[in-house]
């Protein structure tokens, strides 16, 4: 599964309009959708609860739905989560290096496992166990609040990641979240990102162009 893909994000879009902006995605072609899940402890917001995410599961067709937990404890909201999610990331800076191991065992049979990391978390910080992930999620912004410019040293980290995963032949996919729009969308996958989060950008220029300029 190493195809490009873009995984919109519903963070901007108004809460009474995410089934519906939901559904148009998957009509549109879209595979891979991203769920922002906040605490306001982690990071200082709120945004999709666990009752949203399971109306939206069940009220539109079947897909990958990537759930990132943004909470300073996410075996809490893992076992409500577990049921429906195809992927669950949880945030390298929320855990000490055991939790995090102690997340995988729990949970990996059940579901993918991701890793997210903010700006400020290099790559030599989790190399050493990026074999235990199906995603590693890069940080292009500071988590917590759309609509941000994307931070082009990004671009480094990635490659690094990237280099990481084929001289260790992994299947470990790399996926990009901030400030993704068509400007930056073609370098980002050529640093060797196999999925852009995308929020606000696609949102405000929903249509099939826009798609297609992303990819």
């Amino acid at each position: 599964m190493k195809d490009k893909y873009i995984c919109p994000s519903l963070l901007s879009v108004a809460k009474e309009k995410r089934i519906e902006v939901a559904d148009q995605l998957l009509k549109m072609g879209i595979k891979w959708i991203h769920y922002d899940i906040m605490d306001n402890k982690f990071v200082n917001n709120k945004a999709i609860e666990i009752e949203e995410y399971v109306e939206i599961i069940k009220s539109t067709s079947s897909h990958l739905s990537d759930v990132h937990l943004m909470v300073k404890d996410p075996f809490i909201y893992a076992e409500e989560f577990k049921k429906y999610a195809t992927c669950m990331t949880i945030h390298f800076e929320a855990l000490t290096r055991d939790k995090i191991l102690e997340f995988v065992q729990k949970y990996q049979e059940l579901t993918w496992i991701g890793l997210a990391i903010k700006p400020g978390t290099s790559f030599e910080e989790i190399k050493d166990i990026i074999h235990h992930f199906e995603v590693i999620l890069v940080m292009s912004v500071e988590p917590g609040f759309g609509g941000q410019k994307f931070i082009d040293y990004s671009i480094d980290k990635i490659k690094l990641i990237s280099n990481f995963i084929k001289q260790n032949k992994l299947s470990t996919l790399i996926q990009v979240d901030g400030g993704i729009n068509d400007l930056n969308a073609k370098k980002v996958f050529n640093s060797g990102a196999n999925a852009l989060v995308c929020g606000s950008y696609l949102i405000n220029n929903l249509n099939e162009k826009t798609l297609k300029k992303l990819l």
